[in-house]
């Protein structure tokens, strides 16, 4: 009986993380710590934290930066985050065994440009400004509706812009503009923070925790 209850558990306790975490996400700032990094890096790291969902759904990941890209300027961190919600949200919205997710980041002529494409069943036209409002889920109650919001806040404070685009045969991406160069204006670059010292994993959803009963 209580092997049972521990996955009603883990749902439990994974909602009460995303609400928690996104909402001081979401409500707190702090300046941006900018420094050239490794896009790459950032890149599979992100990729290492959500291959373990992937890997229970049966998703396929890829991810793919354009070799010799130079270093782009960022708080590392506050990227990663970033990343990270939208990577998770595209494996959590494709079919299992048949769904595909890519991170794929190259040169542009306006700086570097970063894109989360996947073949799940896409956002409807009517709805792509909503969903980077607060609370706005496209999850329904599995989710908190803070992780775009979250997201699209730490790109706009690098200088940078987020798109909704259509995919030919289904699914969408998520095109991120990032320029090339950082602002020195410390009053233009703002992010969202947690307490510190930050969380062990900055991700909008831990492991489920009942994995560990299995």
């Amino acid at each position: 009986m209580a092997r049972e209850g521990w996955p009603i558990l883990s749902r439990n306790l994974d909602r009460i993380y995303d609400l928690t975490f996104n909402m001081l996400a979401y409500s707190r700032t702090r300046s941006l710590e900018l420094d050239s990094c490794d896009l790459d890096q950032i890149i599979q790291d992100v990729i290492a934290l959500v291959d373990p969902l992937a890997l229970r759904k049966k998703v396929r990941l890829v991810g793919e930066c354009e070799p010799d890209l130079d270093p782009v300027t960022c708080d590392a961190n506050a990227l990663h985050q970033a990343l990270l919600n939208l990577m998770l949200n595209a494996v959590e919205a494709v079919e299992s065994k048949s769904g595909r997710v890519e991170l794929r980041a190259r040169s542009d002529r306006d700086g570097i440009r970063i894109e989360v494409t996947d073949n799940g069943p896409g956002i409807d036209p009517g709805r792509r400004e909503e969903v980077f409002r607060p609370f706005a889920s496209t999850k329904g109650q599995r989710g908190t509706g803070l992780g775009l919001p979250v997201t699209r806040r730490i790109i706009e404070d690098h200088g940078g812009e987020i798109l909704l685009l259509d995919v030919q045969g289904g699914g969408c991406r998520f095109r991120i503009i990032l320029p090339r160069g950082a602002s020195d204006d410390p009053g233009a670059t703002r992010l969202p923070s947690t307490d510190d010292p930050p969380p062990p994993l900055p991700m909008e959803h831990p492991p489920n925790l009942s994995d560990e009963f299995d």
